[in-house]
């Protein structure tokens, strides 16, 4: 069979031909996959739910993202908030039958108080000793002779600040961790955990949040503010107000484990 010679143009031309027709069929493949890859994948929805309520003598303010169902959010944010407003019923000093009332009108006779109250008190007790005494919970007799917590404001005369002044000092304050008991050794010593129990308070919203597979949460509280923190995140640190921890910030809202900001 004799030879044949095929023009230059012809052969490049075929060339092309068959080139364009791999890259077709590979393009073509390449979107066969990602669409397979896409359709596989489950389908992920994160829905908000928002609360407002007055606790703590302010309002409290709570929003949560989650993949539950909207039901399920409303439901863990009802149960949040009934947990805050119990914590406050035992944390407050103006609360009739609070752990805290019942201290204040023990007349040094030692009580058994909740495992929260004995927490909180134990937390104060460690900032009453680092501040040096600056932070004090046992001021509760100062802030009634002001009439701080009630509707009667005055300016206390010098003597009833020097009877409020006699019994400040967490020295009064006799804590037995084996009993879970309080006592207030000095019968003018008053105790007011409205620097620190919204704090706490807030923390324990979050952990619960947490719990029950909230990943981002923010609780508000007239001051004190947390941001949820995913889970799962084993280096996050799980206690925000121990000394020392190097993770006080916000979680960034689509990047897993990593801070949107630190302060």
């Amino acid at each position: 069979m004799p030879h044949q010679n095929y023009p230059l143009r012809t052969l490049v031309t075929e060339l092309a031909g068959k080139m364009k027709y791999k890259a077709v069929v590979l393009t073509a493949a390449v979107v066969l996959l990602l669409v397979a890859a896409w359709v596989g994948q489950e389908s992920v929805v994160v829905r908000r739910a928002e609360r407002q309520v007055l606790l703590m003598d302010t309002f409290v303010r709570l929003v949560v993202h989650g993949r539950l169902s909207q039901a399920a959010l409303e439901e863990t944010i009802e149960a949040t908030v009934k947990e805050m407003a119990r914590l406050e019923s035992i944390l407050s000093a103006h609360a009739t039958g609070s752990d805290i009332d019942k201290l204040n009108n023990a007349d040094t006779e030692p009580r058994v108080v909740s495992d929260e109250t004995f927490a909180v008190l134990e937390r104060a007790k460690l900032v009453y000793e680092r501040s040096q005494g600056a932070f004090d919970v046992t001021v509760g007799a100062l802030m009634r002779a002001w009439g701080f917590g009630t509707d009667q404001r005055a300016v206390p005369s010098p003597e009833a600040l020097t009877a409020a002044l006699s019994g400040v000092g967490f020295a009064y304050v006799e804590m037995d961790a084996s009993q879970r008991t309080v006592r207030l050794t000095h019968p003018k010593t008053r105790l007011d955990l409205g620097g620190i129990a919204k704090g706490y308070i807030v923390d324990r919203a979050i952990e619960l949040l947490a719990a029950r597979g909230i990943q981002y949460a923010f609780v508000e509280a007239g001051g004190p503010v947390r941001v949820g923190e995913a889970s799962g995140c084993a280096d996050r640190c799980t206690a925000p107000h121990t000394a020392g921890c190097p993770n006080c910030g916000g979680l960034h809202p689509w990047r897993s484990c990593a801070d949107l900001g630190r302060l």
